[in-house]
């Protein structure tokens, strides 16, 4: 169909004379969900991104919980399935660490022996069982 100008309905552009020269001038028309992103000063010229050409950044699911080396962090993991291209959205946190809570040392009493000092009795001591960890209190609380 040519409308009253001459032109195709779909006509995207409009020739027009400036003394001897002539220029070609985009006259911005866009599709329902397109997005026009720039172009030249002039205007005599628009970009957009071409369809499909955006992608996001992909990552794997997370790993299971695992304890650090010094055994108070537990931290879990992710790789990069696909690297985002052409302005698609960056890639979230990969690593993602959390404390083990804090254990106290465990004390208990050890086996009761015949006191060195009296034949009469026997003794049994206080024996640390486990220290504590990822700071902890390493002090018998019978004690304290």
């Amino acid at each position: 169909m040519i409308n009253m100008f001459g032109h195709s309905a779909w006509d995207t552009t409009v020739k027009y004379s400036e003394g001897r020269s002539s220029k070609i001038i985009s006259k911005g028309y866009k599709a329902e969900g397109d997005d026009i992103i720039g172009g030249s000063p002039d205007k005599s010229l628009e970009r957009r991104p071409k369809a499909g050409s955006i992608t996001d950044c992909q990552v794997s699911e997370w790993s299971d919980w695992e304890v650090s080396n010094d055994g108070c962090i537990e931290i879990r993991t992710r790789k990069v399935v696909r690297e985002p291209t052409c302005g698609g959205k960056e890639c979230p946190i990969l690593v993602e660490e959390r404390p083990v809570g804090a254990t106290d040392s465990v004390w208990g009493w050890s086996e009761w022996t015949a006191d060195p000092n009296d034949p009469c009795f026997e003794i049994r001591k206080r024996i640390m069982r486990s220290p504590a960890t990822c700071g902890g209190n390493p002090n018998d609380p019978l004690l304290s």
